[in-house]
């Protein structure tokens, strides 16, 4: 029952948090310099009652208090919030939840070691993060909330991964560092302006298949100088898909071989090109060198032929 109550628990910590004067005390114990509250024998690390957690933090996978030994499972509702000289945290693999706000603003924050058994990256859990700058998502993570990562303005890359099925509402807004964002193959919706007004993204790799559903228009801004990378096979369906069909230049991520016009398809239009290659070419250009032989010649054409014959 355990994980039942746990995600309500932190629900009621926020609505404690909110009720109770900035001075209250609203933990058990502490060990270490951090705080805890009791959950059985779950222990869910809280805010600092009286001033803010700075530096390096570890985040242990248990705690001893009063001679019972407890497991740290889950991390508290604005638990480091505004803690602005926060470098880095590490956080271990006993934690599966971080509850939503958990890091907002700890804007010194540079790095994040999530625990592999979280599930989410709830709303707002780190948004203001500005120095944040490395951060892998495990595997484990099914769900990107609302503000997730918004203005972290020092990540340039981000990779979500297989796991990751829906991304929510302005996930990543603001991000102006990002340049290169890879969507993991089993999204299955991304949210309204959750790219936003990340005007750097240089590269956008979504690995599904099937269409991730897109809703609105302005979930990205960079439709007309970013290039939409994806699977060779579904390549169509998102050129004619709204609004990924917006991006100027989508093309395969999968190398088809003979495929030489780029566009993920073995056709008569690569036909078309190896004979312009071979009639306009001076003998420099070897991308028509279909059979590898060091030359561009009939022979080529030929095996081109063979291929899609084949296909």
């Amino acid at each position: 029952m355990k994980y039942n109550l746990l995600k309500p628990l932190l629900v009621l910590i926020t609505l404690i948090g909110a009720l109770l004067p900035a001075s209250a005390n609203t933990y058990d114990f502490a060990v270490d310099g951090l705080y805890y509250m009791k959950h059985g024998t779950d222990a869910i690390l809280v805010a600092h009652p009286d001033d803010l957690y700075a530096g390096d933090v570890v985040v242990p996978c248990t705690v001893t208090h009063n001679d019972t030994l407890y497991t740290v499972t889950a991390i508290a509702p604005y638990a480091f919030s505004c803690c602005r000289e926060l470098t880095s945290v590490t956080i271990p693999s006993t934690v599966t939840d971080i509850a939503c706000n958990a890091f907002e603003s700890c804007t010194s924050l540079e790095s994040v070691t999530l625990s592999s058994a979280v599930t989410a990256i709830n709303d707002n859990t780190f948004s203001y993060c500005h120095s944040l700058s490395s951060i892998e998502i495990p595997n484990s993570v099914t769900f990107i909330g609302s503000y997730a990562f918004v203005e972290c303005k020092s990540l340039t890359s981000i990779e979500l991964p297989s796991s990751v099925t829906e991304i929510s509402d302005k996930a990543f807004m603001y991000c102006t560092g990002l340049t290169s964002v890879t969507i993991g193959e089993n999204v299955k919706e991304v949210g309204n302006v959750a790219f936003s007004e990340c005007d750097n993204i240089k590269d956008v790799y979504c690995l599904a298949t099937t269409v991730p559903l897109m809703k609105f228009s302005d979930t990205f801004s960079v439709y007309e100088t970013a290039t939409l990378h994806v699977p060779a096979a579904a390549l169509n369906d998102y050129k004619t898909t709204a609004y990924w069909s917006s991006f100027n230049k989508i093309v395969a991520d999968e190398a088809v071989e003979g495929d030489l016009n780029g566009d993920g398809v073995l056709d008569l239009n690569d036909l078309t090109e190896l004979i312009n290659i071979i009639l306009d070419g001076d003998g420099t250009d070897m991308t028509g060198d279909i059979n590898g032989d060091g030359v561009v010649d009939l022979n080529d054409l030929t095996e081109l032929i063979n291929m899609m014959l084949n296909e």
